[in-house]
């Protein structure tokens, strides 16, 4: 009688598991059907994760989880996910890399885990310089630019911001020269308001028609790119800026 081999048929059956949940994930218009099985997906990226097995395709199924996962509502265990996928973070190509990281750096973000945002977001910057790739660039630079105003840090934030209006527009990307050029209006009206005092300040005593002509520019720029190009998402943030400003 031949012993069976356990190892090989435990990583041969979690190959074949995430083969299957990324199969259909990729498939949006079935993730509501799929959301009472979203377990056994997750058991799945949880054995490659902490054994480190099969980590390209954990990291390709990661990323389809990832908005289903934000919605979920489980972040702190979302995030211990990735953080173990970004631990074996030598054994994915760049492009897996960039796509994990960014979503780990949006994941600290959105927690309010600034400063490993901004660890986690330097680093997929880094990765998209290093593969020259402009697209990953204005998306890491964006990511950045947030992340720096809301820390109220608006000096980086600024040159991040104005590195991603440089780059989209150099790519000819409407929607995300739209997006950098909202976040370089919010930095600018942030940075006005913290200059003059603070928000309760403004509040009684609001900010001149100059000191926001500039970025009220940058914001009907932003709307009108994304109006001509039919971006509903980044049409509605435009607008929601413009009612801040």
């Amino acid at each position: 009688m031949i012993e069976p081999d356990l190892n090989v048929d435990f990583l041969s059956g979690l190959e074949r598991s995430l083969h299957y949940w990324l199969a259909r994930w990729r498939q949006p218009a079935d993730h509501l059907a799929l959301q009472p099985l979203r377990g056994h997906a997750l058991r799945a990226l949880w054995w490659a994760a902490t054994t480190g097995a099969c980590l390209p395709l954990a990291v390709d199924l990661a990323v389809a989880l990832h908005t289903d996962a934000m919605y979920s509502g489980q972040w702190q265990e979302w995030k211990a996910c990735l953080v173990h996928l970004a631990a074996a973070a030598d054994r994915v190509d760049a492009a897996r890399l960039f796509d994990l990281l960014h979503r780990l750096a949006t994941m600290c973000f959105r927690q309010g885990d600034l400063d490993e945002a901004l660890v986690w977001g330097e680093r997929v910057l880094a990765l998209a310089a290093a593969g020259q790739d402009r697209l990953r660039q204005v998306i890491a630079a964006n990511l950045l630019a947030e992340i720096y105003l809301t820390a109220e840090h608006f000096a980086p934030a600024q040159t991040y911001a104005e590195q991603a209006v440089a780059l989209a527009a150099a790519i000819g990307d409407p929607p995300r020269r739209a997006d950098a050029l909202i976040n370089r209006a919010r930095v600018h009206l942030d940075a006005a308001v913290a200059a003059a005092g603070g928000l309760t300040v403004v509040e009684l005593q609001p900010l001149t028609a100059a000191q926001t002509a500039a970025l009220e520019a940058w914001l009907h720029e932003a709307l009108a790119l994304v109006q001509a190009s039919g971006d509903v998402v980044y049409e509605t943030k435009a607008h929601l800026f413009l009612h801040h400003a």
